[in-house]
């Protein structure tokens, strides 16, 4: 009889021992989970919890098995009940918000995420919070979440951000700036939104330095010619000055085919000192300006108000003998703005091939010169069909001022029956040959015009 006793509790310690060492009874739930045996999971917990196991790890892997097996109805009142008996488990109000999330119902879910925030706020779980608040239209709720958590030091970027705009939008400037110069530090370099805003608040107070220092590194990061013209055209709005002059450097070796744009924007917000001085950079940088990159450059120039700068303009490019191109078209520009007068003192030092390049300038200046034979020579030679409408005008009136109608008349006829007359010189043509009585010619123009 001993025997047999000690037989059966030698049995039954094996027993428990093998039980032991097997894996515990909730880690084999979690396993069945994790395989993919949610049904038998189910099956056992249910079993467990009829037995009368109340335990909340129960009630919590019976709610992930059953969130598993897409039975969400069954997992959300299992999860329910658990946080009801844990409710200070972070974790727990995270599941069940995500169960409220698959089963639409936003609400529950903030409120679960809320409550989260209160157990454990750290940074990823109020940027989470933030995000569904924005998400849903709750932007009071998002605001206030994060002017409460804004004295974290760990406080997301973008996060930073939005603090940063709801301050700035409620005229609380320096909170505003505070919180954009911590997002400043964590924000990706590429990143616009923030800084832009940073930038204006640092230039309103007074820091235009820093505004400019911080704004050359991120064009730099940025390379993107519109941010860049915002920004230089509010510094030239607020603060004109040496940092304007030294942000505009940045901007234009970053962005050189919008130097004229920014001169000119720059002068008419004010700062017609720092638009001068770009412009003389720019032309002193240039062996032979081209026309196109002229034109630009005169706009600006005019822009500023700075006659100075144009005729200074004009002495620089007439030192250097290789930009004939540019020496005329300044030439031509100062004589439409001060009057052909006012370049006479310099018309030796305009060559031949300078002119050759505005051959209606030319011919202008020989008129003025009483050379007439010289300004018909000059207005032969032009090529009609490259002339612009405007100037296809100008070529017919410095014709007729520069010769007699017979002269002029011959001059037109040749082109016509070479075929070189652009359409709306004809009517000139028709009118020339009407005055003169060349009642042939004008017939032929006139039907000429009629197929037209």
């Amino acid at each position: 009889m001993r025997a047999r006793l000690l037989i059966a509790s030698f049995a039954i310690v094996t027993a428990i021992a093998t039980y032991l060492l097997l894996p515990g009874a909730d880690e084999r739930v979690a396993m069945l989970i994790r395989e993919g045996k949610y049904h038998e999971a189910i099956s056992q917990l249910e079993g467990q919890r009829a037995a009368g196991d109340k335990r909340p790890i129960t009630v919590a892997l019976l709610a992930r098995a059953y969130r598993a097996s897409g039975e969400f109805e069954h997992a959300v009142d299992l999860m329910e009940s658990y946080v009801t008996s844990r409710p200070d488990d972070p974790a727990a109000f995270a599941a069940l918000a995500g169960l409220y999330g698959i089963q639409e119902r936003p609400e529950a879910a903030m409120a679960a995420l809320a409550r989260q925030v209160e157990l454990a706020p750290t940074r990823e779980n109020i940027s989470r919070l933030a995000a569904v608040y924005r998400i849903h239209g709750r932007f009071d709720d998002e605001i206030a979440l994060l002017d409460r958590q804004r004295s974290r030091v760990d406080l997301g970027g973008d996060d930073l951000v939005r603090i940063g705009e709801f301050l700035a939008a409620k005229g609380e400037t320096a909170g505003a700036t505070a919180a954009l110069l911590r997002a400043d530090k964590d924000l990706p370099s590429d990143q616009e939104r923030g800084r832009v805003l940073l930038f204006d608040l640092l230039v309103s107070a007074g820091r235009s330095h820093e505004a400019a220092e911080r704004a050359r590194s991120w064009l730099i990061a940025w390379r993107k010619p519109w941010i860049a013209i915002r920004l230089v055209r509010s510094l030239a709005r607020m603060a004109p000055g040496p940092d304007l002059d030294r942000l505009i450097e940045v901007a234009v070796r970053l962005h050189p085919e919008a130097t004229f744009y920014l001169g000119k924007a720059v002068a008419e917000d004010g700062a017609k000192g720092s638009a001068s001085r770009l412009l003389r950079g720019w032309l002193s940088a240039q062996a032979s300006p081209a026309a196109d990159d002229l034109h630009g450059f005169l706009a600006a120039a005019r822009a500023t108000g700075d006659a100075d700068l144009l005729w200074q303009s004009f002495a620089k490019v007439l030192a250097n003998r290789a930009a004939f191109e540019a020496q005329a078209f300044l030439a031509e520009a100062l004589a439409d703005q001060f009057g052909d007068a006012a370049i006479a003192p310099f018309r030796s030092r305009l060559d031949v091939a300078a002119l050759s390049t505005r051959p209606l300038f030319a011919a202008r200046l020989a008129l003025q010169e009483r050379n007439l034979e010289l300004a018909q020579l000059v207005l032969r030679k032009v090529d009609l069909k490259s002339l612009s409408r405007g100037e296809r005008r100008r070529w017919i009136s410095l014709l007729s001022a520069s010769s007699s109608d017979e002269i002029a008349f011959r001059i037109l006829s040749g082109s016509w029956h070479r075929g070189e007359m652009p359409i709306e010189l004809l009517p000139d043509y028709v009118a020339m040959a009407t005055r003169l009585g060349h009642t042939n010619e004008q017939i032929l123009a006139v039907a000429a015009l009629a197929r037209h």
